[in-house]
């Protein structure tokens, strides 16, 4: 292999390829990027056997002889970015016979052991496309990152709650996590092929965060399963990145999510924000923990500390029906709320206060709330989705 390549563009491309490789590494490749120059291209590839990426520079670059080489990814990205950015070109050459690649600009020269391409034959995640949807990129983002919040981290004995739900039917895709605790189920309309059957996935938490890692917030991504549906994939411009599925069986969820109810609050999901992030600091003191109660006026919410002191505050909004007061883990309040920054939300409540709290987007046509971020539009794409957060009250002795 022998190409002359842009620094800046290399750079970049290592950047991203470096987030799939392995830490604790059994065998030395899974911390190499496997490089392979053909045609006129050259295509990055890392993986940890649970996720890879694959990056292709179809620009800057001019290819002098075709091959491959496997070299540690974190050392070739430091030495890239060492190199001063008044040299624009770099060129590489791998040698198969000593089994190094030269990395060489001006009269400079780096030497980096590294390993032939059939190292990466037992380590390739083969990825057979069955379906290939479009999704907004943002969006996507989005709806991942606050499931994945509701996801299970810790608690290894119940690995299905260490899962996201994936689940597309009809023309609706729906997405869910759960730690018993809390849940968190986003919907969103797609336009996809008519003879589509869907699919039925769970992602692993760790690799959804893998996922929103490497979306972007502008245009569409490919959003791709295979057709043993063993991996998903999220398909960008030069841009792939796939993960390994569970195999479990997810909780029916559905079950849990409650139906409508008399007792409500109606606000502004700013002013709940402020309102339970003011209470945080107190709150912090004792494992999280605040209580509110509804009542004509609005809700109250208060924290108390033995060591620090408490906070009472209140908010004036729309409500129906009273409630005793009801403990909540603060931060898990916040995190609901903050998928919704852009809306109204109803927060609905049972007859117990030990009945979970239902936490939903007020409809576009009955809310007054804007879902624009700004005069530049940023964000519109967010009144696309429904979701339903699920907070359960912790228990009080």
């Amino acid at each position: 292999m022998q190409l002359k390549i842009q620094r800046t563009a290399l750079k970049n491309a290592l950047a991203v390829v470096a987030r799939t490789t392995g830490t604790k590494l059994i065998n030395p490749v899974l911390g190499c990027v496997l490089m392979t120059a053909k045609g006129n291209k050259l295509t990055l590839y890392t993986t940890n056997n649970e996720a890879a990426t694959k990056v292709t520079i179809r620009e800057d670059i001019t290819v002098k002889q075709e091959g491959g080489c496997a070299v540690p990814v974190t050392l070739l990205a430091n030495i890239v970015s060492c190199i001063p950015g008044a040299f624009k070109e770099i060129e590489l050459e791998f040698d198969p016979a000593s089994k190094q690649l030269e990395i060489l600009y001006a009269q400079n020269v780096y030497h980096v052991a590294g390993f032939e391409p059939e190292s990466f034959k037992n380590h390739a995640l083969e990825f057979e496309t069955h379906l290939n949807i479009p999704v907004s990129g943002s969006r996507l983002k989005t709806i991942l990152d606050n499931a994945v919040t509701a996801c299970e981290t810790k608690n290894e004995s119940r690995p299905s709650l260490q899962g996201v739900k994936m689940f597309l039917s009809g023309n609706t895709l729906e997405v869910v996590a759960t730690d018993s605790r809390r849940m968190c189920v986003c919907r969103t309309q797609l336009v996809i092929p008519e003879d589509h059957d869907g699919f039925d996935v769970v992602v692993p938490g760790k690799m959804v965060k893998t996922l929103i890692s490497h979306l972007s917030d502008a245009g569409d991504v490919m959003l791709c399963v295979d057709k043993n549906s063993t991996m998903i994939a999220i398909a960008e411009t030069d841009t792939v990145v796939y993960a390994r599925l569970m195999e479990v069986e997810y909780v029916n969820y559905r079950d849990f999510i409650p139906g409508d109810r008399e007792k409500y609050v109606k606000a502004n999901t700013a002013e709940l924000i402020a309102l339970f992030n003011g209470c945080l600091p107190i709150a912090a003191q004792n494992g999280n923990l605040v209580s509110f109660a509804v009542n004509a006026e609005g809700i109250v919410v208060s924290a108390t500390s033995a060591e620090t002191g408490d906070a009472n505050l209140k908010l004036f909004c729309e409500t129906a029906g009273k409630t005793k007061e009801i403990a909540v883990n603060c931060n898990f309040m916040v995190e609901a709320l903050r998928l919704a920054e852009y809306y109204q939300v109803t927060m609905s409540f049972g007859d117990k206060i030990t009945d979970p709290i239902h936490i939903k987007p007020v409809p576009k046509e009955d809310s007054t709330q804007t879902s624009e971020a700004g005069e530049d539009g940023k964000r519109n794409d967010l009144i696309d989705y429904d979701f339903d957060w699920v907070v359960m009250p912790i228990r009080q002795s």
